[in-house]
């Protein structure tokens, strides 16, 4: 379970603009930007059920879950499985020698 908005998604356009000094500009909508605050402290935490928190997937790592274009993951970039991914005829998925994957674990539901 990963909480945080996908990198570049709808929870980072259209902002608020803020009129109270009180609040603190952010660059997202919600509770959740790139810091996984849970970690080390709640119940899915203790549980094992979140991604580690100094893992940052960025909208480039994160592998979609349909890819209907060829593409080519690098040795050079860690990518995330955040869900099933599922290769669409005619694409072609290319995973160049050395590139590491790392899946969310499954929640089971």
């Amino acid at each position: 379970i990963d909480p945080r908005p996908t990198p570049g998604g709808n929870s980072f356009s259209n902002l608020d603009t803020l009129t109270d000094s009180f609040f603190t500009s952010v660059t997202w909508k919600g509770a959740f930007g790139s810091n996984l605050w849970l970690d080390k402290w709640s119940y899915l935490s203790m549980r094992g059920l979140l991604p580690d928190g100094s893992v940052v997937p960025t909208a480039a790592t994160i592998i979609p879950s349909s890819i209907t274009t060829s593409t080519t993951l690098s040795a050079s970039n860690t990518y995330y499985m955040t869900q099933q991914v599922f290769v669409k005829s005619p694409a072609v998925l290319t995973i160049e020698p050395g590139t590491t994957i790392k899946s969310y674990r499954q929640d089971n539901n």
